[in-house]
């Protein structure tokens, strides 16, 4: 029979293989925090919907752990039934571990954990800095009270709160890290404000996960250390939009003509890249890439539903919609074309304590700059 004492000494085997795991108390973290209590179902997405793997079915068990215990393998928790749209989930243990070593948490830190989900990373950061130090906020009324009880089972009671994160939490303030385990477009004044001077808040926005120090001035400010990618904070992003809707939108009325780059090499992140995390955090935060067939790709964004339909065999693309998407995505790689083909790490970000927010390359003063434009929060 298979055992999860065991899944656990090759998880924290294989994270460490990968380079996800590097510290011994991580990896010791790893090996005590018995995630299957912690995900005792999740459902699998199939063709014709969700599959539900069950832990208590025995039919189901072997399946159910290694799937839980797999470092690769995000988990559906939570789904809307009418849309189908995954709400909660269980992270992938390489992306929770390395977040939590980029984290640079220390015994006496207090953290705040934006979006709890299973309680996984939450139990993590309980062994490592204790669960009094530990403040995990989730929008989800019934994510939050399963993991409340899920978490006392395996002897871990951190603050559990059920609230807006990106109001952050001010009741357990200042924080020495803050941690978002959701995706958004911006990082929350509200982190930069209750994160103490010196502390430091690792922020995942589209495709791209920043690592800051709050600093003396009331800003923040430091460099993007992954390409990680997370659920959308819910209220605070349009609603998905749907592959049937988008494919709708590209069939509309567009303007045609042949791309100025090739496109081939653009789509797949071959010559530049940092350029597509660049992309969606400057133009399409909240995209829907759809393939249409073997030779079409649509992309559109589901803040305006600006759109650009690819084709590759004939070498053409339409866009449409209030503004003209493909234009600005060939303008901003002819420019890091130009600046030396660019990777993610050269890449960084400040939050002023204005509230502006600037993406800059290399250095944050001499080098190219972006602001962020101001977005309301959308519902679709």
């Amino acid at each position: 029979m298979i055992d999860a004492e065991v899944l656990r000494r090759r998880l924290a085997e294989r994270l460490a293989e990968r380079g996800d795991l590097r510290s011994e108390a991580w990896r010791r973290a790893v090996e005590r925090v018995p995630r299957h209590l912690l995900v005792p179902r999740f459902y699998r997405q199939e063709d014709d919907g969700y599959r539900l793997v069950d832990g208590s079915d025995p039919g189901q068990r072997e399946e159910w752990l290694r799937a839980v215990y797999d470092p690769q393998e995000s988990l559906v928790t939570e789904h809307d039934p009418a849309t189908g749209v995954p709400t909660s989930s269980a992270t992938m243990p390489s992306i929770v571990l390395a977040l939590l070593e980029a984290l640079d948490v220390q015994p006496d830190h207090r953290v705040l954990e934006v979006g709890t989900g299973s309680g996984y990373s939450a139990a993590l950061l309980c062994e490592r800095v204790g669960s009094a130090n530990v403040t995990t906020i989730d929008i989800g009324a019934e994510v939050v009270e399963q993991a409340r009880r899920r978490l006392a089972e395996i002897g871990h009671r951190p603050h559990l709160v059920c609230g807006d994160g990106f109001e952050g939490y001010a009741a357990h303030a200042p924080y020495d890290r803050v941690l978002a385990m959701v995706g958004l477009d911006r990082v929350p004044r509200a982190w930069v404000e209750q994160t103490r001077p010196g502390g430091v808040i690792l922020a995942t926005l589209p495709s791209m996960t920043a690592r800051l120090e709050r600093r003396q001035d009331g800003s923040a400010q430091g460099r993007f250390v992954g390409g990680f990618g997370f659920m959308a904070m819910r209220g605070h992003a349009p609603l998905h939009l749907p592959e049937s809707r988008a494919r709708a939108l590209v069939q509309g009325e567009g303007e045609e003509r042949a791309p100025s780059v090739d496109v081939l090499p653009m789509l797949r992140g071959e010559r530049i890249p940092g350029f597509w995390g660049l992309a969606r955090l400057l133009l399409m935060p909240f995209d829907t890439t759809v393939a249409i067939d073997r030779q079409r790709t649509a992309i559109v964004e589901a803040t305006d539903r600006s759109w650009v339909l690819i084709d590759l065999e004939r070498n053409r693309v339409r866009q449409g919609g209030p503004r003209r998407l493909w234009d600005a995505l060939e303008d901003l790689y002819l420019l890091l074309e130009h600046r030396g083909r660019p990777s993610r790490d050269r890449f960084g970000l400040t939050v002023r304590p204005d509230g502006r927010q600037l993406v800059w390359l290399d250095d944050p003063d001499a080098g190219p700059r972006w602001e962020l434009p101001v977005r309301a929060a959308g519902r679709g």
